[in-house]
This record gives structure tokens, C-alpha cells and sequence, in this order.
């Protein structure tokens, strides 16, 4: 049966653009937009095919460039709207379209949190046959701008001058920022400050490719970590340095380089931590990291007496926690300046204290398991690639639950299929927005048998 006039491919004759010899993209001449999917895009459907299209929201109604076709799907390009979805919004920061932080600066907050809750239940039902136990709790974030205590940012040329800033969506090309809203205002300080010293000091400008900036809880301190091309850390020269805290407002101890010996951040209010030194891995919204760290917690139910396996622990921003419950713990990270870091949590903090490894997660349970070793409760947090093969070894260390913690919706789901498998079933499921503005978020799953 042939499709209605308005999603038919073609708004123009097919063929060849006026005046030219190349063949015009196809176009969708009214697309409407069901849903928003994982990456960003929007997602309508024309001629049997899905068609992811950024920056368009459901209830849009939109003409489209096709600017890739694939069997199953295609990918286009928002050429005009002909009707804007209730959910639209105008995006505050000019730089949106181009910049590649931010995807979703143009759906209302409520509107990303129903397309988060939507994308992780269709992820388990779709790759694990797997039903959430009750629905999707998504825990919206106490703040929707100026939330991140960390970022990167990129240094280049443009018209012979030094630029800073993000890369363009889909490339390495540099967007130059002066400001951005998703940031903490104390990182916007420095990023101000960085850019005044590149335009004063050429060669302060050229000795660096990325810096990365992190911020206390309160924003009072700043940590820069300045590398090259090769990702070797460059230490810029004192003057420099001295310069860049008096320019972004932060003279003496409020601005420092990450370096051996350096005073450690607070994520987190007051003076009992956690800690990080070094150029560490941390969540970059610290404010509702304690929400999180939270309900790993309520899920996991520690109890005194009990062994617990924390993998991918980081620096120990659930091994704590869990160990002040009277729990035995054991974190274990690949990263050696996180296990560091953890150890020197661990000696600030004092007992009730978990004991920290360095090693591979699979290497580790397959080792621990060998050993005759046996667990309570695994809590594991992997990156986004997820933990296919270490969830495989999980049962042979008998854990009664495992808490699973993930950043990306597809790998939690094949790893839940693979704990399922096993005789786990899936009896919690929460989410946390840590990222308002883009299609990232936390997931967090409990698994018992």
C-alpha cells in the first residue's frame, strides 16, 4: 500500500538538481517525529525506515535531507519545521547547533527525562527480553545548568589566532566557547581566564592540545591538567600559571596543576570527602553524584559482617560508603592513579576503611574465584563498553546480589541478559539524570538469586 503524500521520499522530482550533473539528496518533504533515541537524534519513520535526524523533538513535523541511506535506516539533516512538538524549547546557548556538548538543549527538561525513561526500558526489552521490575524511576537533577565540576577543553588555531573550546558535532573541528552553560561558574572563570592568557602569550598558547579543568565541591578550588598532541602532561611555566589564577580571580591556593604532593579536591561538602588527586576519573555532577551514591547504596543493603566486591571502585565513590555500613570491601580498578587516590582516601578517612587493588576486573574475580574467595554482594561500574566477559565470571565468586551501575542503557541490557542467564533476576531498576541537556544518564540495576 503506498504511503501517504507527506512522507513519500521525495519532495523535489527525483534526479538531478537543477543546473547540475549531481543527483539532488533525497528529501522527506513532512517527517513527523515519534521519539528521541540514544545519540540524540530524532526518530521518525518513512517508507519502512527508521530516520534518526538531530536536532528535531517529538511531535515535530519536519523536511528532511537524506544524508546517509542504510538498509534499515537512514540519517537526515533538519532542513525546516513545518510544526514544532509541545515539547520544544528555545535553546539558550547560541552555540548549540554546532557544538558537540549539548544534544537536547531544545527539549524541555521533563521532555528529556520521559525519552531517557523511554530509551532504557526499550533498551531491556529489546536486547534482554527483560521487563523493568516496576516501571522506570529517573531521578531528575537538583540542577539543569552549571552542573558540571569537570571538562575538557581543546586548544587550536584559527585565522592565526589561538582558539579554545569543544569540537563541532562529528569532527575534530574546534568551537571556539567563552562561556558555557553547563558548567560551573568557577570553570567558566578559568575558561575566561585561559582564553585572555592564550591571546597575551602565544607560546603559552601552542605548548598545549587539551586542558583539563576539575572543581571541588564548592567550586573554591580548581585543578588544571595541561597536555600535548601525544597526551604527555605539559607543565606550563610558573609565570603563566601565576598569571592564569590572577585572571580568573583565584590567586594563591584557588587555582593548582595536577602534580605529585598537590591538595587534594573535595567531591563533596565539608571536609570529610572523598578526595581526588591527580587527573582521576570523578562523576562531573558532583551535586547529584551524592544522590547517586545514595541509592547504590540503599539498593546494595550492606550489613555488617558481610564482603563486598566493589569493581571499577575509581577513586571509592561507592567503596566507602558501603564499608561505614561495617562491611568488609575490596575495590579494584585498572587505574593506578584511582587506586592512589582511593588509598589516600582511605588513610584521610580512617576505619571503617576498604582495602584497594589495582587490576583488571575479569583477571581479578577469575583470580579471587581461583582462591576460593567468596563475596556478599558485587557491586561493579563499569565504563561504557560495559563488563561482558566479567559479568560471565561473576557467579563463581556466589554473590546472593550484585549491583550493577552503568552509563549507557545497551550494555547494561546485554550484561542484565548475561546475569540473567546465570539465574539472576533483575528485582530494582533506577536511573539518575546526571547529564541534563544530552542523551546521557545513569542506570542502576539490582540483581538476586
Amino acid at each position: 500500500m503506498a504511503l501517504p503524500k507527506k512522507h513519500r521520499r521525495h519532495a523535489r522530482p527525483p534526479g538531478k538538481k537543477a543546473g547540475s550533473d549531481s543527483p539532488a539528496p533525497p528529501v522527506i518533504a513532512d517527517l513527523s517525529i515519534e521519539a528521541l533515541s540514544w545519540g540524540g537524534d530524532g526518530v521518525g519513520r518513512a517508507e519502512g525506515k527508521v530516520v534518526f535526524t538531530p536536532l528535531t523533538a517529538p511531535g515535530d513535523r519536519a523536511q528532511v535531507e537524506i544524508v546517509s541511506d542504510h538498509r534499515s535506516y537512514s540519517r537526515g539533516r533538519l532542513l525546516s519545521l513545518h510544526h514544532k512538538g509541545p515539547g520544544r524549547t528555545q535553546p539558550p546557548c547560541t552555540l548549540f547547533a554546532d557544538c558537540g556538548g549539548c544534544q537536547w538543549q531544545h527539549v524541555s527538561y521533563k521532555g528529556q527525562l520521559a525519552a531517557k525513561s523511554a530509551i532504557l526500558t526499550d533498551s531491556l526489552l529489546r536486547i534482554a527480553k527483560i521487563p523493568p521490575p516496576a516501571g522506570v524511576l529517573l531521578l531528575p537533577s537538583p540542577r539543569v545548568y552549571g552542573y558540571r565540576h569537570r571538562t575538557r577543553l581543546h586548544s587550536g588555531r584559527r585565522g592565526g589566532r589561538p582558539v579554545l573550546g569543544f569540537f563541532k558535532t562529528g569532527s575534530h573541528e574546534i568551537v571556539p566557547v567563552a562561556r558555557c552553560l553547563l558548567l560551573h561558574d568557577s570553570l567558566n572563570d578559568v575558561l575566561r581566564a585561559l582564553r585572555e592568557l592564550m591571546g597575551k602569550r602565544p607560546s603559552f598558547a601552542a605548548a598545549f592540545d587539551t586542558v583539563n579543568l576539575a572543581a571541588d565541591f564548592a567550586g573554591t578550588r580548581i585543578r588544571a591538567t595541561f597536555r600535548d598532541r601525544r597526551g604527555r602532561a605539559v607543565i606550563p611555566p610558573d609565570a603563566a600559571v601565576r598569571e592564569l589564577s590572577f585572571l580568573s580571580g583565584r590567586d594563591g591556593a584557588g587555582l593548582s596543576l595536577a602534580a605529585p604532593g598537590e591538595r587534594p579536591l573535595a567531591l563533596g561538602p565539608g571536609t570529610d570527602g572523598p578526595f581526588s588527586t591527580g587527573d582521576t576519573f570523578t562523576q562531573v555532577n558532583l551535586h547529584h553524584n551524592r544522590n547517586l551514591v545514595r541509592e547504590v547504596v540503599s539498593m546494595a543493603a550492606p550489613a555488617p559482617g558481610e564482603r563486598i566486591l566493589d569493581l571499577y571502585c575509581g577513586t571509592g565513590n561507592f567503596s566507602f560508603p558501603l564499608a561505614a555500613a561495617g562491611s568488609a570491601v575490596l575495590g579494584i580498578d585498572t587505574a593506578g592513579s584511582c587506586v592512589r587516590s582511593a588509598r589516600e582516601n582511605a588513610e584521610h578517612l580512617g576505619s571503617p576503611s576498604p582495602a584497594f587493588r589495582r587490576g583488571g576486573a575479569e583477571s581479578a574475580v577469575v583470580t579471587l574465584a581461583a582462591q576460593g574467595e567468596r563475596f556478599d554482594l558485587i557491586v561493579l561500574n563499569p565504563p561504557r563498553t560495559g563488563a561482558r566477559d566479567t559479568v560471565a565470571e561473576l557467579p563463581a565468586l556466589e554473590p546472593s546480589r550484585i549491583v550493577m551501575v552503568s552509563c549507557d542503557p545497551a550494555t547494561f541490557a546485554r550484561d542484565a541478559a548475561t546475569l540473567a542467564g546465570s539465574g539472576y533476576r533483575l528485582t530494582d531498576l533506577r536511573a539518575l539524570d546526571l547529564f541534563p541537556q544530552t542523551f546521557h544518564f545513569e542506570t542502576i540495576g539490582l540483581f538476586t538469586r
